[in-house]
């Protein structure tokens, strides 16, 4: 992830000490408006994620200079969403800028969803392929009807909670002839734990919406919504995304993530119990574009690797997007230590689990009025 450079400059903190020389553990303070606690660095659950990956230097947040304890001024009240969003890297997202009556309802509907949403802090965000649970909150299972007399459901596409009733997937995932989707699964990581399938949410599908220009025979406007039977209740586990706006790529160096249960081995073609992440690239659009033509691999998208679409691929020894994983979301991570991300694309296509040739995801921004008009019409 960039690393943000002028978050030391905004986050400079202001310590009201009861002391005049010396700050102690508990003494009061202040980070700009937000007041504080003198703590040490590694007791300050807020910030000392920040301080580890070298976002925020101890220099311009420290309780007293003079002392050997490295005391920093810790938040006291709610560190909600926004107040981080507004410290990380300027032009990253949409939403680290002033709010506008030019908003999309996206980007309104985040801006709620941030002003509200308090997430608890995962530390381990970063590294390994394993998920935890509350990681992704807003990852998504969907099932089908199951032919093994033992279980409900069958988890064959991911999905992403956007709003509390709807979820976004990949249209070829919920438009399976004889056998649609019936519910979605939220809340679970591990598709075999019946404690942890028990205490998520599983919710009936009321209505699916499929793209209007959508067709099986090709990729393009592979989109579609899901609108639940129940409105989710949010948890620290439970609860939505933001969807990233701008058609343009982020920044090249940005870290985003495919999440998905889907196929680990090609020779078993037996889909993962367990929710897995793998660091993902961005590929220009016409390297894109070439291999799939030198590949021959042409009968579903005759007009090529289009603008409406992206591409990555899995970063060395990551985790690639494999049958199972369509549906589930390319994501950019914002903030890994209160787990804020943006949505870019929906896992769309690929043409062998691993291999050279780049995974095709449905790029979001270029499908927002389609979703808009259906979850956030009394945003517009």
């Amino acid at each position: 992830m960039t690393r943000p450079q002028n978050l030391l400059l905004i986050l400079s903190a202001v310590c009201l000490l009861k002391h005049t020389w010396t700050a102690s553990v508990g003494d009061t303070c202040k980070i700009e408006s937000t007041p504080g606690i003198c703590k040490r660095a590694s007791d300050c659950l807020q910030l000392n994620e920040y301080i580890k990956r070298g976002n925020i230097e101890l220099e311009g947040i420290q309780c007293d200079i003079a002392t050997s304890e490295n005391l920093i001024c810790c938040p006291t009240t709610s560190f909600s969403k926004t107040w981080i969003l507004k410290r990380l890297q300027p032009g990253l997202v949409w939403s680290v800028t002033e709010k506008s009556i030019k908003e999309r309802p996206a980007e309104k509907a985040c801006h709620l969803l941030e002003d509200k949403i308090v997430a608890n802090p995962n530390i381990r965000v970063l590294g390994g392929t394993s998920v935890e649970l509350g990681e992704f909150p807003y990852m998504v299972g969907i099932g089908y009807k199951s032919n093994d007399e033992h279980k409900t459901y069958d988890i064959r596409c991911g999905g992403s909670l956007i709003d509390s009733k709807f979820v976004l997937t990949a249209a070829h995932c919920i438009t399976v002839s004889g056998n649609p989707p019936l519910i979605v699964r939220l809340g679970v990581i591990n598709n075999t734990d019946v404690d942890e399938i028990k205490n998520g949410l599983e919710i009936p599908i009321k209505k699916i919406h499929v793209h209007p220009e959508y067709i099986s025979t090709a990729v393009y406007n592979d989109i579609g919504l899901l609108e639940l039977e129940n409105s989710v209740k949010f948890t620290s586990d439970i609860y939505p995304t933001c969807l990233y706006t701008n058609v343009e790529n982020p920044p090249a160096d940005s870290l985003l993530y495919a999440t998905g249960w889907g196929v680990v081995s090609t020779t078993t073609h037996k889909p993962s119990d367990v929710l897995l992440k793998g660091v993902q690239e961005l590929v220009p659009l016409d390297v894109c574009h070439n291999s799939y033509q030198e590949a021959g691999l042409t009968r579903r998208n005759r007009n090529g690797v289009i603008q409406t679409q992206m591409c990555t691929k899995a970063k060395e020894s990551e985790k690639s997007p494999c049958q199972g994983d369509a549906g589930g979301p390319i994501s950019l991570v914002v903030d890994p230590t209160w787990r804020i991300y943006r949505q870019i694309g929906v896992i769309s296509v690929g043409y062998g689990c691993g291999s050279a040739i780049p995974d095709i995801s449905t790029r979001i921004a270029s499908h927002l009025d389609f979703i808009e008009n259906i979850v956030w019409p009394h945003l517009k």
